[in-house]
């Protein structure tokens, strides 16, 4: 038997690992390190999201403005727990008081307030106008004193607004409230107030420790100068830069600062010189940075020739709000400290010819409904941090290769892991065997690969096969698929599988599927090497 772990280094050293050129990782606090030549990267991605960003969506939580009435005379309360209150007062049946939010489809949101009776007997209902849950739901008794109360329901059944709020059943019932609160999630947070008319930033997601792998990649080049550098950023009139003391992903004060305090909001950020050929109409390529608010509650459009090919991200959460037409992908990974590693693949549309490429990055502001708009951002001084930007052909961003003065860009070499020799004969049985292998797939559309091979007739495990993402034994002659449909393999998710066989028999299982069952012509029983994640071409 053989455990490689990568939780437990002294597991890997049974590997021999070829790779030269410059290499990073990231480590269990989440900071990008250099790798030496010829070393097994073990890489740490962010473990499973827990919690997710809470917002706080009331946009005025002293009802100063937003707040819209149905047969409802409302006036300034004497207040609550040193907030602003309001009385609300029925002047018709089914009088309603709210306000209005963007939700997502199916997810789930809880409304919460105090509320106490000023005069009336009637029914008093949650609004959740046009929620996937309906139009109101009962609220508990409500008395002469204070209470605390809430509701969850989810979002609109399609994309749009719901208005939350307070409805009273009966003309001249009268209520006060205090302390509205929308937020993501079945269940209430401590109160947040918010006076700036859009969604208010109040807890980050929470994740699960994380986990860590094997990193095995093919070779990859980072055409961006100076991609931690502020020296060849390219500004219009609307943006200052700033280095800063502020930490960066590697742990070191190595980030800059960008401010928007003009009317044009565009970086043309990490200029890379290419050659003739490079890049042309039609390539896939990968453009990929860090970045991290600085005070202010920004959206930012992440692409590549001018910022023109991009796709536009909530940078307070990652999210991915939107896409032009040639994006491919578009995704965010949280590195912790506030800090996104924002990815985009997207189909280049220009040919470059001896010129310069530009990784471009533009910044929005949040209208009063919460959605992006561009803005005279004259006067502010509050901006986003910005690190690592890097360039490549390819239809997923690889790990990030630091770049200087560098015309052409830095390449890291493939990596190549092969257990061979008394290594690989001290464990392995030639009568039969059981391989369990935990995997990440970052692009299974790229040729065919394995994620064990002991040569042409001994491939384990292969996945994209012939450019489709199946999942696959082979021996030479037999196929054993563990896949129902193609879609079953997915980028960037946790899969796990299971093969074993002896010398008629190969059995297999995908994520904890039904057992799969093929004949076996005994090849994989004869290997002499076993190499740990490669492609059709050996590497």
């Amino acid at each position: 038997s053989l455990d490689l772990d990568p939780a437990n280094p002294s597991s890997l050293d049974v590997i021999t690992a070829t790779r030269a050129g410059t290499a990073t990782y990231t480590d269990a606090s989440g900071n990008i390190q250099t790798a030496s030549s010829n070393t097994v990267r073990v890489d740490h991605p962010q473990g499973e999201q827990l919690t997710p960003t809470k917002y706080q969506h009331v946009g005025y939580t002293d009802f100063s403005s937003g707040w819209g009435t149905v047969r409802i005379a409302d006036t300034t309360g004497s207040g609550h727990m040193g907030q602003p209150s309001q009385i609300l007062t029925a002047t018709g049946g089914f009088a309603r008081f709210t306000d209005t939010t963007q939700t997502s489809v199916g997810a789930d949101y809880t409304l919460s307030f105090f509320i106490r009776r000023i005069s009336g007997s009637g029914t008093v209902n949650f609004r959740t106008e046009s929620s996937a849950d309906g139009s109101s739901q009962a609220m508990p008794s409500i008395t002469s004193e204070w209470q605390f109360v809430s509701v969850s329901v989810l979002g609109r059944a399609t994309t749009g607004n719901v208005a939350f709020g307070v409805e009273l059943v009966t003309s001249g019932d009268s209520v006060e409230i205090a302390m509205p609160q929308v937020e993501e999630g079945t269940t209430a947070s401590d109160f947040v107030e918010n006076t700036t008319g859009s969604p208010k930033y109040f807890a980050a997601a929470t994740y699960a420790p994380r986990v860590p792998m094997m990193l095995i990649e093919p070779a990859a080049t980072n055409t961006a100068r100076y991609s931690e550098l502020a020296v060849n950023y390219n500004y219009n009139s609307g943006i200052t830069k700033e280095t800063t003391n502020e930490l960066a992903p590697n742990g070191q004060a190595s980030a800059f600062k960008i401010t928007p305090d003009g009317s044009n909001i565009t970086v043309r950020s990490g200029s890379s010189y290419t050659y003739s050929g490079n890049y042309n109409a039609g390539d896939v390529v990968s453009v990929s940075m860090w970045l991290k608010t600085d005070g202010y509650d920004y959206f930012v459009r992440v692409g590549g020739f001018f910022g023109s090919e991009g796709a536009l991200f909530d940078t307070i959460d990652g999210s991915n709000v939107s896409n032009q037409a040639n994006v491919i992908s578009a995704s965010s990974e949280d590195y912790g400290n506030g800090w996104f590693r924002y990815k985009v693949t997207y189909t280049f549309q220009n040919t470059i010819n001896n010129n310069y490429l530009y990784a471009g990055l533009r910044l929005y502001k949040r209208d009063a409904s919460g959605n992006p708009t561009s803005w005279d951002a004259t006067g502010e001084t509050t901006g986003i941090l910005v690190y690592g930007t890097q360039f490549e052909l390819g239809s997923h961003a690889t790990s990030y290769i630091p770049t200087d003065n560098n015309i052409g860009g830095v390449t890291r070499a493939a990596d190549d892991l092969v257990i061979d020799g008394s290594d690989f004969t001290d464990f392995y049985n030639t009568d039969e065997g059981t391989f369990y292998v935990e995997f990440t797939p970052k692009d299974i559309t790229n040729g065919e690969q394995y994620l064990l091979r002991g040569g042409d007739s001994n491939r384990r495990f292969i996945y994209s096969n012939n450019l489709q993402g199946n999942l696959r034994g082979y021996d030479g002659t037999n196929v054993l698929t563990f896949t129902a449909t193609q879609s079953d393999i997915k980028n960037s998710t946790l899969h796990r599988v299971a093969v074993s066989f002896d010398s008629s028999t190969m059995k297999g299982s995908l994520d904890g599927a039904t057992e799969v069952t093929s004949t076996h012509n005994g090849n994989l029983l004869t290997s002499t090497e076993l190499e740990v994640g490669t492609n059709y071409k050996g590497h």
